[in-house]
Order: structure tokens, then C-alpha cells, then sequence
């Protein structure tokens, strides 16, 4: 047999720890080949690809990043991209694709497969967003990362009282931001799920600071929106300030404090991924390959997800569901805006 794989989208700490898995379970347990694309479908679309073998994946389980590149090319919206892609892969002989990335890349996982290409999806999204799994890789160590981070900080508040505003990972979903904020006592929590007030924020932060707290911590979804005004003005994409560079000059203005604003997000979706995430991907991609094996000339898309404790293949669509935080969870924290 051989298998195609790919990783898409966006960074994630575990990506490498899921190809390893993968290679090491194909090759070795059962005797197929591991096709790597480079730079997800761009690779399949232009043919860039070697074989991956042990020795390829020696050493990367505890890596960041992903040894195969990535990219965010949209395959469906590529005139003819999935017919093209389909008539790629039969030329390199595979036999299935094992695609790794988020809802975008399953989404065309998806497309593959009603296309006549058996098609496998594992879900990488560091802030578990993907509603098909209880839990996804990466967001283990979003999480870690970002307390760590809040924890040092908080040593630096011992001179003088500090404002930190620190926003986290997490554009539809404030699983990283919650949770962050109950790992480091965080004093407001601010999610995409329910937009904020500035005044209630600035309230929050205010009681904090008038407390004689060294440090009052902010944490803030990236995708968390003001329904009052934040005074934004309207640069180019590439340079628009981030949520927290917003509310930190905002809370200045407004507190007259020492506010620091403290963007996370990159350093969550890079580095070595924790223990457990290096466990959870490794066994979603055996069960990846396990999966591929058994669907192989059949055209359906399935993606790996877990359950409980347990692996089991769940259909794809062309849009997986969204997951967000229940309201329950905001109530067990207290300080959720």
C-alpha cells in the first residue's frame, strides 16, 4: 500500500510527533510506503514529495513544527484543484491520503474522497475547536505555554503593580482562554463566544489593581470582540494591532496603570509539544494508519478523533462542526465576561 501525507494550515505543536507515528506504524508493522508531500497540497498539486522512511522521522518526536513545510492554499477554491489533485496523487500511486491540519484542510480531505481519492483526516487545532473530538493535539500545550509564561511574569510584578493583558489562541473558541485563566487565577477572561464590554473589563481590572495585587491578569481569546467601542483605528490587515494591544493601551488610558500587553499565540503554536500531546498524537496517527488501511478503495472520508479514551473514525464533512465553550463552563470560573 502506499500512503500520501500531508501536513496543512497552520503551525501545531505535535505535527512531526503524528508523521513519525505514522511512518514508523506503516513501515514498519506493515510494509507499505509513506509518501511525504511537502508544503500540504501544494505539494500533491506540484508533485514535490519524497519518501519517508525511520530514518526520516528519527529524532522530531519532541520537535515543533512539521518536517514536511506547510501552506494554506485553499484546494477548493484552486480552479480544478480537486480534479487535479486527484489526477496527481494517481500518478505518484497512492493509494490513500492521511491529511493533518485543521477544519480547512479536512474540509478538502473531504472533497478528495467524494472525488473518487480515499482520504483520512487527523485534527490538529491548538485551541479544540474541531466539535468531531473531544480533544485535539496542540492544545495541551497552548495551555502550558501560556501559564508558564503568566507564572514568570507575575515575578516581575514584585516592584510595582502590573496590568498584564494577555491574549491567547483561539479564534472561534475560548477553550485555551479559559482554561489558561483558571491554571493562573486570572482576574477577567474574555472569550470569542461572548463579547465583552470594555467597561466591565476595566471594572474587573480596576477592583484588582484597588485590591493591592502585585499582578492582575487579563487573559483574552484572540478572537474575543468588544460589543462597546474599542478605539481602533483601521490599518492595513497585515499591521492591525491584536486584542491585547487594544485593551492594554485602553486600560492605561482608563486605569492610569502599568499595563502590559503579552501576544501568546505564536509561542503556543510553536516549540516542543507537551507529554500528553506527544502521546495524543502519536496514537492518532497509528490509528490514522490503521484507518487508511481498512478504507482503501473505498471513497469516503473519515477523520480520527477521540472519544472518551477511545479512537474511533468519524465521517467528514466538508465543514467540520464547530465546538464552543458551553455556558456551564463559564459559571464553574467566575470570571468570564
Amino acid at each position: 500500500m502506499r500512503i500520501g501525507v500531508l501536513t496543512s494550515g497552520g503551525d501545531c505543536p505535535g505535527l512531526n510527533a503524528v508523521l513519525r507515528s505514522v511512518v514508523h506504524h506503516a513501515v514498519c508493522d506493515h510494509g507499505d510506503e509513506v509518501v511525504g508531500l511537502h508544503d500540504g497540497w501544494h505539494g500533491l498539486l506540484e508533485g514535490d514529495h519524497r519518501l519517508l522512511d525511520p530514518a526520516a522521522v528519527a529524532g522530531v518526536l519532541g520537535t515543533g513544527g512539521t518536517l514536511l513545510g506547510s501552506s494554506r492554499i485553499a484546494l477548493a477554491e484552486l480552479p480544478g484543484g480537486v480534479e487535479l489533485a486527484r489526477d496527481r496523487a494517481a500518478a505518484l500511486g497512492l493509494d490513500v491520503i492521511i491529511a493533518i491540519g485543521g477544519a480547512g484542510t479536512l474540509g478538502a480531505a473531504h472533497l478528495l474522497a467524494r472525488d473518487g481519492l480515499p482520504a483520512v483526516g487527523v485534527p490538529r487545532t491548538v485551541d479544540d475547536g474541531i466539535a468531531a473530538t473531544d480533544v485535539a493535539f496542540g492544545f495541551d500545550t497552548a495551555v502550558a505555554v501560556a501559564g508558564h509564561a503568566l507564572d514568570r511574569l507575575r515575578t516581575q510584578a514584585a516592584s510595582r503593580q502590573l496590568v498584564v493583558v494577555a491574549e491567547v489562541a483561539g479564534r472561534r473558541s475560548g477553550w485555551v482562554a479559559l482554561q489558561t485563566g483558571l491554571a493562573t487565577g486570572a482576574d477577567v477572561i474574555a472569550v470569542p463566544e461572548r463579547p465583552f464590554s470594555v467597561h466591565a473589563l476595566t471594572a474587573a481590572a480596576g477592583r484588582g489593581l484597588a485590591s493591592g495585587k502585585r499582578c492582575t491578569v487579563v487573559v483574552v481569546a484572540e478572537g474575543a470582540t468588544a460589543h462597546d467601542a474599542l478605539p481602533a483605528a483601521a490599518p492595513p490587515a497585515a499591521a492591525r494591532p491584536g486584542v491585547a494591544e487594544l485593551l492594554a493601551a485602553e486600560l492605561q488610558q482608563r486605569l492610569g496603570a502599568d499595563v502590559h500587553p503579552l501576544p501568546l499565540g505564536p509561542a503556543q503554536r510553536g516549540g516542543a509539544p507537551t507529554a500528553y500531546d506527544r502521546v495524543l498524537a502519536s496514537r492518532f496517527g497509528r490509528y490514522a494508519v490503521e484507518t487508511a488501511r481498512t478504507r482503501a478503495g473505498a471513497p469516503a472520508a473519515v477523520m480520527t478523533a477521540l472519544h472518551g479514551e477511545a479512537l474511533v473514525p468519524v465521517p467528514l464533512t466538508s465543514a467540520p462542526g464547530h465546538r464552543p465553550v458551553p455556558p456551564e463552563r463559564y459559571a464553574e470560573v467566575g470570571c468570564v465576561l
